[in-house]
């Protein structure tokens, strides 16, 4: 078994895409970005009827996508930012989760085109 340092960023819609609407929405889905990104995303159903999406992103990705950087450091928590327990925090230069979102839109317009307009609204 291999480990590559990574990261993530999770989110929440509370509808399941148009796409995942075609065919089956029960499935989870692994979306891969057009060109190498080094990141791609995990979507799942929620039991709420909404989706979960995951992007893992290669600590490569901040070559292209800087603004993704995690905190530097976990000041103020206990977290020990491994598989033992999640951290939640917006990356290094973000200063509020709308721009967070903004950016991540951005991005899946950019490189995942097909999912992007499959979940725009």
């Amino acid at each position: 078994m291999a480990t590559a340092p990574s990261f993530g960023v999770s989110m929440f819609s509370p509808t399941a895409p148009k796409a995942f609407e075609a065919h089956q929405a029960d499935r989870t889905y692994v979306i891969s970005p057009q060109k190498e990104c080094m990141f791609y995303c995990i979507a799942s159903p929620h039991p709420s009827g909404g989706y979960s999406v995951s992007v893992v992103c290669y600590d490569e990705t901040l070559e292209r996508y800087p603004w993704l950087a995690p905190p530097a450091d976990n000041v103020g928590t206990t977290a020990k930012c491994g598989w033992e327990d999640e951290y939640s925090a917006l990356p290094e230069k973000m200063r509020s989760s709308d721009e967070l979102t903004r950016h991540l839109k951005e991005l899946f317009r950019k490189e995942m085109p097909a999912f992007y307009g499959s979940t725009a609204g």
